[in-house]
């Protein structure tokens, strides 16, 4: 009886002490339990946010997708085919007049979207929605172009198109940039240019696909199937622009004191105009010198823009881990003057081996000067004056891009694809020459102080 008495009473105590571990864990649960259920619910604002980064990233690839399938090389061959049943002897000068039309369009529009973006910070999303109408009725007159071949429905859809650019990239990465606290903005950034490049690289593919499936040659009922690809793939771009919203401002951005050495940006500007002058003059006749003195296929271009955009982000990845040593200017400059070589190099060679090598490195390199050269500018600005200089910058590099796209066809017509190639390297030296005296005015690390001049 004693050792069934004992034994009772042990279970009895064991239970008591096992209830008076396990009650505060209960409470304690019960109690997170009851905080959890009178929490409020995640604030709008954060998911506004989260949707307009995701909105962006979607809206780079579908844009960049689409504009390289539908007004890439094939539409530079269309325009050429167009432009010779009218104008035999001036083909590449129609070529020209018509691709300078996004360009006019883009320098009217600038000051004018910069303003409205400004004017109604708190309503910068009805902007983006009013570009993707804008875009639908560039896919409209596009589609216009297409079945009626007429030269002024395509200068009238150029020039629409060029509008929509501005307004939706302008009213977009406001609210881009809006959506991200502060000191938090370099891996988004980051992903939205990797979007843009995995679209460049996808519109490779899609080329390529349809090159294997239409082995006609440049017949312009081919052109006129890419060109349709191109303009479905619009569609996306266009919701993507939709689901944009506007987040709430942030309010605490820090102001700069200083202006650390006004020369640098102006500089910066003097180098980019030039550049821009020689950009235009060449830029939209690469693809129809691939095609007509290279002989490229629709499959070869295909291949050639899946390669140029993982050159550019492996270029990039490795730009970004020398210019901390060597410096930012002095490796914007050798990437420059090596993308000027490169140029020239392509404008002599028949080889394609050498083309197929030459040319996704030279893009590459000019797009690595273009990050840096960036870089630089956010660096020497104050953040009070950023958004004039970036207004001043798209100016500076739109205006020449606008005319030298004519002047470039000219060149092309009288002495060819390579001579105007030439000129433009050229004009690219210049342009490093210009910018020389960076090397030393930038820090050549990031953490050095910069040298401080008066403001004139």
């Amino acid at each position: 009886q004693a050792s069934s008495c004992y034994n009772a009473n042990r279970t009895a105590w064991s239970t008591h002490m096992m209830q008076v571990a396990i009650q505060p864990a209960i409470i304690g649960n019960a109690e997170q339990h009851k905080n959890l259920a009178q929490s409020p619910p995640a604030a709008p604002e954060d998911a506004n946010r989260r949707r307009n980064l995701t909105a962006m990233y979607f809206y780079r690839f579908f844009s960049t997708l689409a504009e390289r399938v539908g007004l890439g090389a094939v539409f530079e061959k269309f325009l050429f085919v167009l432009g010779s049943g009218n104008f035999p002897v001036r083909a590449n000068l129609w070529v020209g007049l018509a691709q300078s039309m996004p360009g006019v369009a883009s320098l009217c529009m600038d000051i004018l979207a910069g303003c409205l973006v400004d004017a109604r910070p708190e309503r910068r999303a009805r902007l983006v929605w009013a570009s993707s109408l804008l875009a639908l009725i560039g896919v409209l007159l596009h589609a216009a172009a297409l079945l009626t071949e007429q030269q002024v429905v395509v200068l009238i859809m150029l020039f629409l198109w060029g509008v929509f650019q501005e307004l939706a990239t302008v009213s977009s990465e406001a609210i881009f940039a809006d959506s991200i606290a502060e000191g938090q903005r370099l891996e988004p950034t980051v992903k939205k240019d990797m979007a843009k490049f995995f679209g460049a690289a996808c519109s490779g593919l899609i080329l390529f696909i349809l090159g294997l499936a239409r082995t006609a040659g440049w017949q312009t009922s081919d052109m006129k199937l890419t060109m349709a690809v191109g303009l479905v793939l619009m569609v996306p771009a266009m919701i993507s622009l939709c689901n944009f919203r506007d987040p709430e401002r942030n309010g605490n951005e820090q102001r700069a004191e200083r202006f650390q050495d006004w020369r640098v940006p102006y500089l910066l500007a003097v180098s980019d105009w030039i550049k821009s002058f020689g950009a235009g003059m060449s830029a939209k006749f690469y693809g129809l010198w691939l095609i007509q003195d290279q002989r490229f296929s629709l499959m070869m271009i295909g291949i050639l823009q899946m390669i140029t955009p993982w050159v550019t982000v492996a270029v990039l990845f490795f730009t970004k881990k020398i210019a901390n040593c060597f410096g930012r200017a002095q490796l914007s400059l050798a990437l420059f003057g090596l993308a000027a070589a490169g140029l020239w190099l392509l404008a002599g060679t028949t080889w394609l081996p050498a083309v197929w090598v030459v040319y996704p490195l030279r893009e590459a390199m000019t797009a690595s000067c273009f990050a840096l050269d960036r870089s630089i500018l956010s660096d020497f600005t104050p953040t009070e004056r950023r958004g004039g200089w970036n207004a001043a910058t798209s100016i500076v590099t739109t205006m020449p891009w606008s005319g030298t796209a004519f002047l470039g066809g000219y060149l092309s017509d009288r002495w060819g694809y390579a001579y105007n190639m030439r000129v433009t390297a050229g004009i690219y030296v210049f342009a490093c020459l210009v910018y020389s005296p960076l090397v030393m005015w930038v820090p050549r690390r990031q953490v050095e102080e910069a040298p401080v001049a008066d403001e004139p």
